[in-house]
């Protein structure tokens, strides 16, 4: 999985920065050529949008796997109960398990 990610990353970077280069035309003297830097910029822009936002999932993930895992050695009574809110709701039954199981644990 992580190298289809590393592929697809990699396509998306190469086409945001290279693609409005590739496509741009010879400008006469008396135009604006501003304009193709524009382009880059923006490219530059959606390229790491589009990291961020995939660092952040695999942020996620990382932690859903963490908080399963917690909750799989950790001894209690409702266990298998959240062991299903985890696994069903993903991230947010994580972070629900984190604020009302694993943090009120450690405060202790």
């Amino acid at each position: 999985m992580t190298k289809h990610l590393s592929a697809v990353l990699s396509l998306v970077l190469i086409l945001t920065l290279f693609l409005p280069l590739a496509s741009a035309q010879p400008y006469p003297d008396d135009l604006d050529v501003t304009a193709g830097g524009a382009w880059l910029g923006a490219g530059l822009l959606f390229t790491l949008f589009v990291l961020s936002i995939g660092a952040l999932a695999v942020l996620a993930i990382v932690f859903w796997f963490w908080m399963l895992i917690d909750c799989l050695q950790r001894e209690f009574e409702d266990k298998l109960v959240w062991v299903f809110v985890i696994v069903l709701t993903g991230i947010i039954g994580a972070i629900l398990y984190f604020f009302l199981v694993k943090r009120k644990d450690h405060q202790k």
